[in-house]
């Protein structure tokens, strides 16, 4: 297998004050729920990459991982809670395979700090992610940090990578295995982050739920090619519940340059909050 050996330039800068940029980006309510970005992908090529990515590691290969960004992801809302409910249960391995790892910038900035991101309030963190000179700025949960390639950045996955205007980081190959799902919660907003997936290999009863007025609205995502940006800034949750496992391309991108021409998708279902319950998403609230 063919690895790369070495890293890009970095695009993120700590110790800048961002205001200024993010005036001027979309927030989540100038967006639809989810959309689908005027690229289109030829999946074929990216399918057999992840594949034999895959097998070599299931027949006992080393994919020799770099921390994932999900292990530095123990945040807490401001009820002092695990902002992922299920977060011990499976998240932390959420990332199959990571193409994109904390830059060496942010280790040393983090290796000096005298706090972690557990101390930090939720407050602290959005206005940190506003301006990465703030004195209570932590690299780790800042996923514009994690834009250094890892050896498996290659191939079809670096040419769509690469394709990006916008600054790629936190790339990675996602799984939800049969009947796993990602409890409902809140990310950063798209003036932040703009969270686009590739569905790589998927089922129809794979599922995006995302909050609007009085419910979720539930999407099905198919493995055509197709981009698709996450409106990330509402609530939302992730189900698989066929027989089959999940696999995206998880893409944060740190800008808007890619988001002209977008066509919003129509869900499949609506949630209303009082049948929520129900849902197997629903019993993690």
């Amino acid at each position: 297998m063919k690895f790369l050996k070495e890293s890009s330039p970095l695009l993120h800068r700590i110790g800048h004050d961002y205001s200024v940029q993010l005036k001027s980006r979309k927030t989540k309510r100038d967006l639809p729920l989810i959309s689908r970005l005027s690229r289109q992908v030829d999946i074929g090529p990216i399918q057999e990459q992840a594949r034999r990515l895959l097998r070599f590691r299931d027949e006992g290969g080393t994919l020799e991982q770099p921390e994932a960004s999900e292990n530095n992801y123990h945040l807490k809302t401001a009820q002092g809670e695990t902002f992922i409910r299920n977060y011990d249960d499976f998240y932390k391995n959420y990332s199959a395979i990571c193409f994109q790892e904390l830059s060496e910038e942010a280790r040393e900035h983090a290796a000096k700090l005298d706090f972690t991101i557990g101390d930090l309030s939720p407050g602290q963190r959005l206005k940190g992610m506003k301006n990465t000179g703030f004195e209570k700025y932590h690299p780790h949960y800042d996923e514009r940090n994690y834009d250094k390639p890892t050896r498996y950045y290659t191939e079809s996955v670096k040419e769509l990578l690469d394709g990006f205007r916008a600054g790629p980081c936190r790339s990675a190959l996602v799984c939800l295995g049969p009947g796993q799902y990602i409890s409902p919660h809140f990310d950063v907003g798209p003036e932040y982050i703009a969270r686009v997936m590739l569905p790589v290999f998927t089922n129809e009863k794979a599922v995006i739920g995302v909050r609007g007025d009085g419910g979720f609205q539930e999407f099905h995502l198919p493995a055509d090619g197709g981009l698709y940006l996450i409106n990330s800034g509402y609530e939302h949750y992730a189900l698989n519940a066929g027989t089959e496992p999940r696999y995206h391309i998880r893409i944060c991108l740190n800008g808007q340059d890619d988001l002209d021409g977008l066509s919003e998708v129509k869900p499949v279902r609506f949630i209303a909050d009082q049948d929520f319950h129900r849902h197997p998403c629903g019993a993690a609230r």
